[in-house]
């Protein structure tokens, strides 16, 4: 886990940016998302997106494999669940997540989001469904979400 995502879980700056920022940042969403505030949780929500990739059928839906169980790294748009972490996900279903990628840099991971397929409201560009980059670096995105102060 980023030092800095363990800082600002501690200090309160690890909160809900407000919709303005998150538009930014994930401006294809259709439903709220929350940003999970415990390392437990992020835990917990990686744990369970990793048991159903045990279902072949769950993992081609949500686009997720294991690298150790292929003969070629897994790559964008899927998403390899044994280097990844959960931060964040829509707040009433499956349909959007948010999740750090360790794949690049161990120790500085790129933020990817998946979703259905995406339309920027903003842009009107078009993806398919998968999980696509949306910070280079969790500084970045950190950075795009304008979390520098606590919540308060």
């Amino acid at each position: 886990m980023p030092a800095l995502l363990v800082e600002m879980l501690d200090d309160g700056r690890w909160h809900h940016p407000g919709q303005q920022a998150l538009d930014r940042v994930v401006p294809w969403r259709d439903e709220p998302v929350q940003l999970f505030t415990t390392i437990g949780q992020m835990e917990q929500e990686t744990a369970g997106l990793s048991r159903e990739t045990e279902d072949d059928e769950l993992a081609r839906m949500f686009w997720v494999a294991r690298r150790s169980a292929q003969a070629e790294p897994v790559e964008l748009p899927w998403l390899d669940i044994d280097r990844a972490l959960l931060i964040g996900g829509a707040r009433y279903s499956d349909c959007i997540a948010i999740a750090l990628d360790y794949r690049p840099d161990a120790e500085d991971p790129q933020v990817v989001v998946f979703g259905e397929e995406m339309v920027d409201l903003h842009q009107g560009n078009r993806w398919p469904r998968g999980w696509r980059v949306v910070a280079p670096t969790f500084p970045a995105f950190v950075a795009a979400l304008n979390l520098s102060e606590p919540a308060g």
